[in-house]
C-alpha cells in the first residue's frame, strides 16, 4: 500500500518491527506452504510442508501428530523453516509434501501419523473395562438412556452394560459408545479396548478402506479425544504405585548362594575365568527374570503404572522392573556386562557401591549416543551412495526367475512373519488351494485381502517375483518391485527405490543406539543395541568376521 519507497527502506521498517509488517506479512503468507526440516534427517518424511499460523512468541508450534515422523519432542528441539519461493514449488509441497498425503511410512506401509503418549492414555481409558464398575450388567434400549443414566451416576464410564444398536442388544460400556462417535462411516461399531496397538491397526484399516482424507481427520480426532479423556482421567503416579514383590531378598540370597558357590569352585580351580564370569551373569539374569515374573503379577488394571504401560502409551516392563524389582547387570563402556549386580531398586535407592556401579552404565549410555550416532549416519551415507542410481526403470522385465517364500523358515536366527515378508511382492505363479482351486493368479500384487485369502486357505509358500531376481539393467522393473508402502498403492516409473531402501536400514539404527541411552545401561540377554549396529555394517560392508572360527575336524 505504498509504506515506503525503495527495498532498502524496506529491510529498515521489517528491523524496526512496526506494526504494518506484520499486516503484510499476513496478506503475503496466505495460501502458502513452508517447509520444516529437523535434522537429523534421517528419511524422507524429516522434511514435509505445512501452512503456517503466525504467533506470538519466538518458538514454532508443531502438530503433535507430525513428531513421530520428525522423531521431534518439545524439550528444546531446533528445526529449520524453508519457503518455497517458485509457484511450481510450492505446488510441489501442497501436492506431495504435507503431512496428510505421507500417512505411512515408506519403510514399514505402517501409519507414521499415528496417536502416541496421551492421546493413546485416553482413548484406552474410555474404552477398557472396570470389572468393579457402577451399574455393570444393566441393560439399555438405546444411546440415549445410556447418556442419561451415566449423567444421574446410575453407571460408570468403564461398566460393561448392554445397549440395542440397531436391532441387536450389544455388550459395551458408555466409553466405547463416546469413541464410536468419532469414528467413520464404513469402519463399524469398535467395541475393544484401544491400546496403541489396536489403535495402529484401526488407522491401517482407515486408510486402505476410506482412504487418506478420512484418515487424516480420524487420527486428529483420536488426538483431541485422547486429550480430554486423559485429563479427565487424571492419571498420575506416585511412590505406592510401584510394588515391590515381597519373596525379592529370598530370591536374591539363593543367587549370592549360588555365586558364592561358583567363586568356591573357581578358587579351588574347578573352572576357568571365562566359565565363573558368564555363569555369575546368567544366574544374575535368570534371577531378575525371576523378580520380573513375579513384580508383573502384582499389577493390576486399578494402577496406573499398569495403565500407562498396558494402554503402550509410555514405558516398558524394563522400566518398572529397575523401579521396583531390581536394576540388575549393568554394561560398562566397552560393552563388557560387570559382575557385580545392583540388587537394589530404585524406589529402595542404592547403596554406595551400588551406584558407582550404575555410573558405568550412564556413562555407557552417554559415549553411545554421542560415537554411534555418527557411525550410523555414517552407514546411512555410505549406503544412500551405493543404491541411489537404483530406480524403477519399466513396467516388467520378464524374467521367469523368483523367490519361493515358506511359512515359519528362518532367515538366519531372525524369524519374520510370512505375511510380512509376501506383503507388497508381486505373484510370479498362480497360488492353488489343495482342492485345486486357483485363489489368486500369477501377476497380482499381494495385499491386505491377499493375504486373508492367503491365511483362510492354509497356504504356506508363494512364488514372488522379487528385486533380487529382476533383469532390469540398471535398475528395477515395477512387477518385481511390487507395492509403493509409502502410498499403498503400485509403485510408479522413476521412483528412486534404491534410496527409499537405504534411509529404511539407516533411520532405525540412529534409533537404536539413543535407545541404550534411555535404559541407562543396563545389560541385555542378548546383547548390546549399539553391537547390533555393528553387525549390521559388517553384513553390509561383506568384511571378515572379526573372530575367526578354528576349523573343527
Amino acid at each position: 500500500d505504498g509504506y515506503v519507497y525503495n527495498i532498502k527502506h524496506a529491510e529498515k521498517y521489517i528491523e524496526k518491527g512496526s506494526k504494518e509488517v506484520w499486516d503484510a506479512l499476513d496478506e503475503v503468507i496466505e495460501g502458502k506452504y513452508v517447509l520444516l526440516n529437523r535434522a537429523p534427517t534421517l528419511h524422507r518424511l524429516s522434511i514435509q510442508a505445512f501452512k503456517p499460523v503466525l504467533i506470538e512468541g519466538k518458538a514454532i508450534q508443531l502438530h503433535p501428530l507430525s513428531c513421530s515422523a520428525f522423531n521431534a519432542d518439545f524439550d528444546g528441539d531446533q528445526m529449520a523453516v524453508h519457503l518455497p519461493i517458485t509457484e511450481k514449488a510450492q505446488a510441489e509441497a501442497r501436492e506431495l509434501m504435507i503431512p496428510s498425503k505421507n500417512i505411512l511410512s515408506p519403510a514399514s506401509a505402517e501409519p507414521i501419523i499415528a496417536a502416541s503418549q496421551d492421546m493413546i492414555l485416553g482413548s484406552y481409558y474410555i474404552t477398557v473395562v472396570d470389572p468393579k464398575g457402577v451399574g455393570t450388567g444393566k441393560v439399555f434400549g438405546n444411546k440415549e438412556e445410556v447418556i442419561v443414566a451415566y449423567e444421574a451416576g446410575a453407571i460408570g464410564i468403564r461398566s460393561f452394560i448392554k445397549v440395542r444398536l440397531n436391532g441387536e442388544l450389544v455388550e459395551t460400556t458408555y466409553g466405547r459408545l463416546l469413541f464410536n462417535e468419532i469414528v467413520p462411516e464404513g469402519l463399524g461399531f469398535i467395541n475393544e479396548t484401544l491400546n496403541k496397538g489396536a489403535i495402529k491397526k484401526l488407522l491401517s484399516r482407515c486408510f486402505e478402506d476410506l482412504g487418506s482424507e478420512v484418515t487424516a481427520q480420524f487420527v486428529d480426532d483420536i488426538k483431541n479425544f485422547g486429550y480430554k479423556y486423559s485429563t479427565i482421567s487424571g492419571i498420575s503416579i506416585s511412590k505406592d504405585d510401584m510394588i515391590v514383590p515381597s519373596d525379592k531378598q529370598e530370591l536374591l540370597n539363593e543367587a549370592s548362594e549360588k555365586v558364592k558357590y561358583i567363586q568356591k569352585q573357581w578358587w579351588a580351580g574347578f573352572m576357568t575365568e571365562d566359565e565363573k564370569y558368564n555363569q555369575s551373569i546368567k544366574i544374575w539374569a535368570q534371577v531378575k527374570n525371576v523378580i520380573e515374573g513375579k513384580m508383573k503379577e502384582l499389577f493390576h488394571y486399578d494402577n496406573h503404572i499398569f495403565n500407562l504401560i498396558d494402554s503402550g502409551a509410555r514405558g516398558n516392563w524394563g522400566n518398572v522392573t529397575q523401579l521396583c524389582g531390581m536394576k540388575g547387570l549393568v554394561a560398562s563402556t566397552t560393552g563388557k556386562t560387570i559382575e557385580l549386580p545392583i540388587k537394589s531398586t530404585l524406589k529402595e535407592g542404592f547403596s554406595t557401591l551400588e551406584y558407582f556401579i550404575a555410573t558405568h552404565g550412564g556413562r555407557k549410555g552417554k559415549s553411545d549416543t554421542a560415537l554411534k550416532t555418527a557411525q550410523s549416519g555414517y552407514l546411512t551415507r555410505r549406503l544412500v551412495d551405493s543404491s541411489q542410481n537404483i530406480i524403477v526403470k519399466e513396467d516388467d522385465c520378464g524374467t521367469i526367475y523368483f523367490k519361493t517364500i515358506v511359512r515359519g523358515e528362518k532367515t538366519g536366527n531372525f524369524e519374520e512373519k510370512f505375511e510380512d515378508r509376501i506383503y507388497s511382492h508381486t505373484l510370479a505363479n498362480d497360488v492353488v488351494s489343495a482342492d485345486g482351486k486357483v485363489l489368486l493368479k500369477k501377476g497380482d500384487v499381494i495385499d491386505t485381502q491377499a493375504l486373508n485369502i492367503l491365511n483362510a486357505n492354509g497356504i504356506n509358500s508363494v512364488d514372488i517375483r522379487s528385486v533380487l531376481t529382476c533383469e532390469t539393467e540398471g535398475g528395477v522393473c515395477k512387477k518385481c518391485y511390487g507395492l509403493d508402502l509409502g502410498a499403498n498403492r503400485d509403485v510408479e516409473i522413476g521412483c528412486p527405490v534404491g534410496v527409499i531402501a537405504a534411509q529404511s536400514i539407516g533411520e532405525p539404527g540412529t534409533q537404536l543406539t539413543m535407545r541404550t541411552f534411555h535404559s541407562g545401561g543396563v545389560a541385555k540377554e542378548g546383547g548390546d543395541m549399539a553391537q547390533g549396529l555393528t553387525r549390521v555394517e559388517e553384513l553390509f560392508e561383506a568384511r571378515s568376521p572379526k573372530v575367526v572360527a578354528e576349523i573343527s575336524d
